[in-house]
């Protein structure tokens, strides 16, 4: 499926950082310890209310309320002791560049040396309670899904203090890296008024982006919440993702309305904005900005 869009990456590395301290995980929701074994609040008001807690132990990060737990040897459910997505060995990955950050962590380039495979690994501090929020929200999401249009899952592993969670590598990147790229061809002229895509490789985009949103919508009950062009993975071959589902909601069936303020306020809907109920429509604004991006090469509105 040929997108018709001539790019070169470019190096898409940022600045890293190390772990957060003792002292700061401290004051980020360890409430509790006992035996080596700590207990970790996932709950976090500016995010979602709900009780997510994690059980952190030498070589394991468990979330009981989802029945699975990521150790040394990947994750695995922990009623059964079955791994859900195979087993994924640190020692079985080898790094290469640093690929970006993303909302939750820095992400890598390895290779999965057993199966030959190139992912893209994010490393997730989990001493950061907005971090493991996310962590345990994207992981709901990625385990289960079998959609074509999102971004797959290969697994997780648990090592030094931090999740790593190995995806499948998009290697063109973001659209946010396509629309950079794009408006650097001197051909480009933003007073000719041709948008930037073309328009036939602006339609295959835009058709699997919303064939990954409507799965989100209609066969999961979840509300993206983050439609921008950083969140949009494309590869060479053509296909489009979307990726990082860390404040993801899942919609009660009976209301199918959310309240809370997270996401990039530059791609939110007026109600979200406005601190009203919203529900799948707010992620079909967001499209609507990403869309006006990609024909124009900026963001639409002024002045915010």
């Amino acid at each position: 499926m040929g997108l018709g869009i001539a790019v070169d990456v470019g190096d898409l590395s940022q600045d890293g950082s190390d772990y957060e301290s003792e002292h700061q995980a401290v004051g980020n929701g360890i409430v509790g310890k006992k035996q080596g074994l700590m207990v970790l609040s996932g709950s976090q008001s500016s995010l979602e209310g709900g009780d997510a807690s994690c059980e952190l132990g030498r070589s394991a990060l468990k979330v009981a309320r989802m029945d699975f737990e990521i150790g040394k040897r990947g994750m695995s459910n922990i009623s059964t002791g079955e791994m859900i997505v195979g087993n994924l060995i640190d020692s079985d990955l080898e790094y290469a560049e640093k690929l970006g950050k993303g909302a939750s962590g820095f992400v890598y380039a390895a290779l999965h040396k057993p199966t030959g495979r190139r992912v893209a690994l994010k490393e997730i501090p989990i001493f950061d309670k907005g971090k493991r929020h996310q962590l345990v929200n994207d992981l709901r999401s990625l385990h289960k899904h079998t959609c074509p249009f999102l971004v797959q899952f290969y697994g997780a592993v648990f090592n030094d203090g931090a999740v790593k969670v190995a995806l499948e590598l998009m290697d063109l990147g973001s659209l946010c890296s396509i629309i950079s790229l794009a408006k650097k061809d001197p051909k480009w002229d933003p007073l000719a008024n041709k948008p930037l895509i073309p328009e036939a490789a602006m339609a295959k985009m835009c058709e699997q982006i919303l064939q990954g949103m409507s799965y989100l919508n209609i066969c999961q009950k979840q509300i993206h919440r983050d439609i921008k062009p950083d969140n949009v993975l494309v590869n060479s071959k053509g296909f489009v993702k979307l990726t990082d589902f860390g404040i993801t909601k899942q919609l009660d069936e009976t209301i199918g309305l959310a309240d809370s303020f997270v996401g990039t306020i530059t791609y939110m809907s007026p109600e979200r904005l406005e601190g009203e109920k919203y529900s799948f429509e707010g992620d079909i604004w967001s499209l609507g900005i990403v869309i006006v991006e990609m024909m124009t090469g900026k963001y639409p509105y002024k002045n915010t």
